[in-house]
């Protein structure tokens, strides 16, 4: 089984909509690209909302739900010590597991 890391931001532009669709095709391509089994997405409450953005992309593109997925809020997620320290804890939850990182967007 692999498990998919994935930090989720909230993209870069003026416009939220179109910035947040743009790095969700990106993110749903990533997740289909890495064969991900089950997901576990890292990021704040503002990038929240990007799940159902992904998850109408990875719909589209591969005609099927997104894995089964989990939300963990990064505490302070300008302090990389911090989110670092989350994510290693997670990892460690997961023992024998296959666990990539996609910290691309994050």
């Amino acid at each position: 089984m692999v498990t998919l890391f994935m930090t989720v931001g909230t993209g870069v532009g003026e416009d939220r909509l179109e910035r947040m669709r743009n790095l969700a095709h990106g993110l749903a391509h990533g997740i289909a690209y890495l064969k991900a089994d089950q997901l576990v997405f890292f990021g704040s409450e503002e990038s929240h909302p990007m799940i159902e953005h992904i998850r109408e992309c990875y719909v589209q593109k591969n005609g099927q739900d997104l894995p089964p997925h989990t939300w963990i809020l990064l505490k302070n997620i300008d302090s990389f010590s911090d989110c670092f320290e989350q994510i290693r804890d997670e990892i460690r939850k997961r023992g024998g597991e296959e666990i990539r990182i996609d910290y691309t967007s994050g």
